[in-house]
């Protein structure tokens, strides 16, 4: 009897602890699930962070890029962000976007599309440039000693290093006050005994303002990168006031600068240029102006109007935009095609993005 009350307890005793620790056991095993869960939680709540501010960006300057068939090395990619981010942040970035096949490596570079060849065409456009930025540096040296001339910055695809052998050399120019029409009717004359020697594509003069009108009104993505990827020519002081004009780009690019250094002519060119100025000044300067300004927008009219307004690659120009302070190409064209181009690519970036995270989740 006291055998088998030993042994009924020994089991009640056994079964106990057996239960006790299978009860631990389940508990230990939904603490762990539970743990695995809110880590997981957390991990998706720090994903959807970081693609906010990090791979959202990321792909907003790729997406941006994407538009000229343009990859991006790494440190590219961050100099073009618009917040303060660790290089360490952008290359995990980099990789959790090429491992969803939202992004494509190949080698250094990163780009949108799945095209090995694109790696070639900007090698060989980054040695191209090399060769062809410094000649567009001597040329804006040149530039800056027409009469009223105060400042040329270096636009177009030679400021973001790229070119080909068809490359023109866009230049950004800035003039005294009241003069942006005297100073541009001479440089045009200048360019046209460019085509003369057969250099026509190095003098392309298509942006001019004057010193009452830096800040250029159109904030956006595409007038920002033009901005941010600027190169100054010469006339240093004029420069930095217009880079100082235009800040508000730091809302795209947070690296925008506006110390850039730029060629400051020689003495003997500003007492020559001085000179010339001297004879043009005052009323008869105000007048001279004010004629070149009506006589030029009306011939402009004309050969819109006969078909006759064309680039040097015989492609229609659109008709400029004109003031007595600036000088454009109409913005609703090229740059609202770029504008619409990358707003489409980035809601298709958004409407991938979901997929993008639930991968990740995963």
């Amino acid at each position: 009897m006291t055998t088998w009350c030993l042994t009924w307890q020994s089991v009640i005793l056994s079964n106990y602890f057996s239960g006790r620790q299978l009860f631990s056991n389940i508990i230990r095993v939904l603490s762990v699930r539970f743990l695995l869960s809110i880590m997981r939680e957390g991990r998706c709540l720090f994903i959807q962070k970081i693609m906010t501010k990090v791979e959202h960006g990321v792909l907003g300057v790729l997406t941006y890029y994407d538009i000229f068939s343009y990859p991006l090395l790494p440190a590219e990619i961050h100099y073009h962000l618009e917040t303060a981010i660790s290089t360490e942040e952008i290359l995990e970035s980099l990789e959790q976007l090429t491992a969803a096949g939202l992004v494509y490596r190949f080698g250094d570079y990163y780009t949108l599309q799945n095209n090995v060849s694109l790696i070639k065409r900007r090698e060989q456009g980054n040695r191209i440039a090399a060769i062809l930025l410094p000649r567009a540096k001597r040329i804006s040296k040149i530039l800056n000693l027409f009469p009223f001339v105060r400042g040329i910055g270096i636009s177009g695809s030679l400021s973001k290093n790229f070119a080909d052998e068809n490359s023109d050399f866009d230049y950004f120019i800035i003039t005294k006050v009241n003069r942006m029409w005297i100073a541009s009717t001479l440089l045009g004359l200048f360019k046209k005994l460019s085509y003369f020697a057969g250099k026509q594509h190095y003098f392309c003069l298509n942006y001019y303002i004057d010193e009452s009108c830096l800040e250029i009104p159109e904030k956006n993505i595409f007038t920002a990168t033009e901005l941010f990827t600027l190169k100054a020519g010469s006339g240093p002081e004029t420069l930095r006031s217009f880079f100082e004009a235009n800040k508000w780009a730091r809302e795209f690019y947070g690296n925008y600068n506006v110390e850039r250094p730029a060629y400051q002519l020689s003495s003997l060119g500003s007492k020559f240029k001085n000179l010339a100025e001297l004879l043009l000044d005052k009323a008869a300067g105000n007048r001279l102006d004010n004629w070149l300004m009506k006589t030029s927008v009306n011939r402009w009219k004309k050969k819109k109007e006969a078909g006759r307004l064309i680039d040097l690659n015989g492609k229609p120009i659109n008709l400029y935009l004109t003031d007595k302070h600036f000088c454009k190409h109409d913005p609703k064209y090229f740059q609202a095609q770029v504008l619409a181009l990358y707003s489409a690519k980035m809601k298709n970036i958004q409407e991938i993005l979901p997929a993008f995270q639930h991968q990740l989740k995963a």
